[in-house]
């Protein structure tokens, strides 16, 4: 019997190719730009859910002067690890320190390597997230201070392999040897590093530095806000009291003179979600997955319209086979049946356009998304919008046609459902509505984003660049500053003056 439906339908469908190729190039374009946007929603929504236990993981958010809306920053000074391991409801408390843009140098080939960011991490950081191995161990990691961990692109830019354990190289004046590999740092990770160190050569490097006035060791600094500090909190444990208690605890330390409230910030929301709590992140992902959902509704109206604007077309065909027999259930399946042929041959060609426009489409969006058809995740987006657009598209014109009195469609005679098209105006009106609202707001989005780029800001940035240095630079600012402007390519120098 479905052979049969399905033999039919084929045949009906070939013997209107005309109208059977807008249905199917209007469904597939409306499916392809769905499914692309939903690959950038669904990446933008797993950002760090590959750790495990991702949702017991907060980062300690530091909201300054909360009483007069002070700023709130990412950054929490050193000792606040410390604090957190020591609360009972804490499973982890680890500390990342990090710099970023530096130049990491194989003197063996006499190969500097530019833009490399580096991770200075504690014991527990591989506790908490999974950045797996690839080669090496980490067993005495932490012991030696310059020893590190690589990513397999680093390897490649340093040692044109990644045969490197054992290896060296040279950050600073100090020889690093590679004692591991890490697998590359997944792209939806907030975490993006090329190099992990020891946090204790950081600490080391701190306090060779003279420290931080009177602080002469990060487990003593409390004025510096620079480290990341992540907290692994125990099942059904409130963050809020956590919080709480890593404030008390620093404002003891500081003879209660303190205006710091620490508040954990959840890692599973931490993409979406500012430090400040602005959701405009948030936002523009559920605004692109709502368009997502209108292209595949305009889509299927489409399919509506033109399915129900031809009915008087098919209206003898209908009368014949309830003469001959047919009911209006053999006519309802047959009817879904020419909906999932084309609806199945319109998703086959969405997914060659996708693979098609996929290069193109990462370099627009700047990801390196993935389109594959073993991400589950992705199936589950894609089968509830093709379950949801296939019921949509299909059971309102199979009730609308099989529903012909046969005399009178034999007779050609009005048909009562058919002759009156209200139904049809409303969603003309309703398909026509959509595409206009998502054109206006393509055309505002344009707009205020060459506003943006055009924008006078008070000096030519075509003519202004910013250079990352070392910390130890900054010791001999004078120095370097005086050399640029004897340049005579440079019209001018300028650097901030930071105080603690």
């Amino acid at each position: 019997m479905i052979k049969n439906y399905l033999i039919t339908a084929i045949r009906e469908l070939r013997k209107r190719k005309f109208y059977t190729a807008i249905n199917i190039l209007g469904l597939s374009v409306s499916l392809t730009a769905s499914i692309l946007i939903i690959l950038w929603v669904q990446d933008e929504q797993s950002f760090d859910k590959f750790h495990s236990d991702y949702e017991q993981i907060y980062k300690v958010n530091s909201h300054l002067d909360p009483e007069h809306n002070g700023s709130i920053w990412g950054g929490s000074p050193g000792p606040i690890g410390n604090y957190a391991q020591n609360v009972p409801e804490v499973d982890y408390a680890t500390r990342v320190s990090q710099d970023d843009n530096v130049t990491l140098v194989n003197d063996m080939l006499k190969r500097p390597v530019t833009n490399m960011n580096i991770y200075y991490v504690d014991s527990n950081f591989f506790n908490m997230f999974h950045f797996p191995l690839q080669a090496g161990s980490l067993s005495g990691f932490q012991a030696n201070y310059k020893q590190a961990l690589i990513t397999p692109s680093t390897a490649e830019k340093l040692f044109s392999t990644q045969q490197v354990i054992g290896k060296t190289f040279r950050y600073q004046k100090d020889l690093f040897t590679v004692a591991g590999i890490l697998n590359d740092i997944p792209q939806n990770s907030s975490m993006q590093f090329d190099v992990v160190i020891p946090l204790g050569y950081h600490a080391q490097r701190f306090t060779n530095w003279g420290g931080n006035g009177k602080w002469k060791t990060i487990d003593e600094d409390m004025g510096n806000y620079s480290f990341s500090t992540y907290v692994k909190v125990k099942p059904h444990t409130s963050a809020a009291l956590v919080g709480k208690s890593v404030t008390d605890t620093y404002t003891k330390a500081r003879n209660g003179e303190n205006s710091t409230i620490f508040v954990l910030d959840p890692l599973k929301t931490m993409h979406l979600i500012a430090p400040d709590g602005n959701k405009s992140t948030l936002r523009m992902v559920q605004i692109f997955g709502i368009i997502a959902l209108l292209l595949l509704v305009i889509g299927a109206v489409n399919y509506i319209n033109l399915s129900t604007a031809r009915a008087l077309d098919r209206a003898k065909d209908v009368g014949i086979r309830k003469i001959i027999g047919a009911n209006r259930f053999h006519l309802f399946i047959q009817f879904i049946t020419e909906t999932v042929v084309v609806f199945l041959c319109s998703l086959l060609i969405a997914f060659i356009l996708i693979l098609i426009l996929h290069t193109g489409y990462n370099q627009i969006a700047q990801k390196s998304i993935s389109f594959s058809f073993h991400n589950t995740a992705i199936w589950l987006y894609i089968g509830t919008a093709i379950i949801g657009t296939l019921a949509l598209s299909s059971i309102y014109p199979a009730i609308q046609l099989s529903s012909f009195n046969p005399i009178h469609s034999l007779k050609g005679k009005s048909i009562k459902g058919v002759s009156s098209n209200t139904m049809r105006k409303i969603l003309v009106v309703f398909q026509f509505t959509l595409s206009v609202t998502l054109i206006v707001c393509t055309l505002v989005i344009r707009n205020q984003l060459a506003f943006i780029q055009n924008i006078n800001l008070g000096y030519d940035r075509d003519h202004v660049i910013t250079l990352g240095l070392p910390e130890e630079a900054y010791k001999h600012m004078d120095a370097i500053r005086t050399e640029l402007t004897n340049n005579n390519a440079i019209q001018a120098v300028s650097y901030p003056v930071c105080t603690t």
